[in-house]
Formats: C-alpha cells, structure tokens, sequence
C-alpha cells in the first residue's frame, strides 16, 4: 500500500459502519497523506488526535475546512 499513498493526493475511509481500528488511516497518516472519515470508531479517535481537520460527521454534507 505504501506506493499507492505515495501516489495520492487523499485516502478517503468512509464506511458507514464504525471500524474497531483504522489502520488504513494510520498508514496513509504515517506516510504523509491526508486522511478524510467520519467521526466515529476507530477512524475518527486516530483522526481526532492525528489530523481533527479530516473529520466529517456521518450523514454530515460540506467540506473539510
């Protein structure tokens, strides 16, 4: 995975399901890549301590800023 987020602008990890742990989330992050995902499992504490900028509420419309 690391040659693709070495290619990306963004990971975007937007399941509507809670995730126990995001470790996509902390490989992107690890390797310099913004991550946007909801604000809810283990997506949103490793967001909401790592980069809070890409949280987004479930069901929630706009954009990050």
């Amino acid at each position: 995975m690391r040659e693709v987020f070495a290619v990306s602008d963004i990971v975007l990890s937007l399941s509507s399901k809670p995730e126990s742990f995001g470790r996509t989330v902390l490989e992107a992050l690890r390797l310099g890549t913004p991550v946007v995902g909801y604000n809810h499992g283990g997506v949103g504490e490793i967001l909401a301590a790592a980069y809070p900028a890409g949280l987004f509420e479930l069901g929630g419309y706009g954009y990050a800023g």
